[in-house]
This record gives structure tokens, C-alpha cells and sequence, in this order.
């Protein structure tokens, strides 16, 4: 009877630290974005909601692969500014980055974009863009992504219902899309 109890308690006090180190683990990914700079002709703030609305020339910039969006609004999501986990662009939405690469035989791209909606956001302590297809005027409106090569000048364009990009490991998914390559300096 002794034996059985000591066998709970020891299975209890390992579950228990299994769970701390868990909660350790996941307390260490980053959820927030980021250091980010939004300007924008008016900003509305909720405070019991925890959101920010930016419209008007809106400007999202972070120093993070020199990462600007420019659109027509921004909602973010947060309970403060060191704290958001997400902001979508809507409405003439553009992106612009330069990356910089983790890997010698890699070369810095710079990339451009335009999508109806653009979320940024992180996931696996990885900041991503999700860019995203939408009806405009009863039309069906594509994202667009463009990648230049600093080092040779190969462009490469994707289009897709939806653009995911993973700007850590420079990863593309692309759903219902068309990528096309090759080098084109003189139309760059």
C-alpha cells in the first residue's frame, strides 16, 4: 500500500514537472510581433476590446527584413503595443522587404507584393504574411508576389487565392496559385 502510494506521488511530482517545463517551453516562443511604427491619418483605440483601428495612409514599419506595408486600414489586435500578435492590412494593400539570409549561398531578395488583405503575424515564433485574395467591384482580385535576387537579378512572381510567407525561413505557400521565373533585369 505504501509502495502504490509512493508510486502515485512520484508519477504526480514528474507529471508536474513535465508540465512546468511545458509551460517554461511555451512561455519562451515569441507571440508578439516584431518592434513595429504604424502612422496613418486617424487611429481609433478600443480599450475594453483590446483592438486599434489605423485608416488613412496607413504605414506599417518594422525593422525586421525592413518590412513596410502601406494600405487603406489597419486593425490590429492587443493588449498593448509590445504585445500584438497580429495586424491585417485591407484596402490597396502593398508590401515591401529586403531579406537578409541566414545561409552564405543564399542571396538578399527584394520582395514586393500587393493584395487585397494582408495579415502579419506570428506563428511558431516565426513572423509571417498571409496575403489574400477577395471580391473588389465584383471582381476576383489575386495577391501578387515579386522576388528579385539582389545578387543575379532572377525574378520570380507568384499569384494565388492566398500567398503565405514564412519571413524567417523564406518559405512560400501558395493555394490555387502560378509562380513564374526566370531572369528579367531589363523589365525589373
Amino acid at each position: 500500500d505504501n509502495l502504490m502510494r509512493n508510486l502515485l506521488l512520484v508519477i504526480i511530482l514528474l507529471f508536474s514537472l513535465l508540465m512546468s517545463f511545458c509551460a517554461g517551453e511555451q512561455a519562451k516562443k515569441k507571440t508578439s510581433l516584431p518592434p513595429f511604427r504604424i502612422t496613418a491619418d486617424e487611429m481609433e483605440i478600443d480599450l475594453n476590446l483590446k483592438t486599434q483601428v489605423y485608416s488613412g495612409n496607413v504605414i506599417f514599419k518594422t525593422n525586421y527584413n525592413s518590412t513596410k506595408l502601406t494600405c487603406d486600414k489597419i486593425t490590429s489586435d492587443s493588449n498593448s503595443a509590445k504585445n500584438t500578435t497580429m495586424v491585417r492590412a485591407s484596402g490597396n494593400v502593398k508590401v515591401s522587404m529586403v531579406t537578409t539570409p541566414t545561409d552564405k549561398n543564399n542571396s538578399p531578395l527584394s520582395i514586393n507584393g500587393e493584395a487585397p488583405i494582408i495579415t502579419y503575424f506570428m506563428q511558431d515564433d516565426e513572423a509571417q504574411l498571409k496575403m489574400e485574395s477577395a471580391e473588389i467591384n465584383g471582381k476576383k482580385v489575386m495577391p501578387i508576389l515579386t522576388s528579385i535576387d539582389k545578387d543575379t537579378g532572377e525574378k520570380t512572381v507568384v499569384t494565388g487565392k492566398t500567398i503565405i510567407y514564412n519571413q524567417k525561413t523564406g518559405k512560400l505557400t501558395v493555394k490555387d496559385g502560378d509562380v513564374s521565373g526566370g531572369e528579367d533585369k531589363a523589365n525589373g
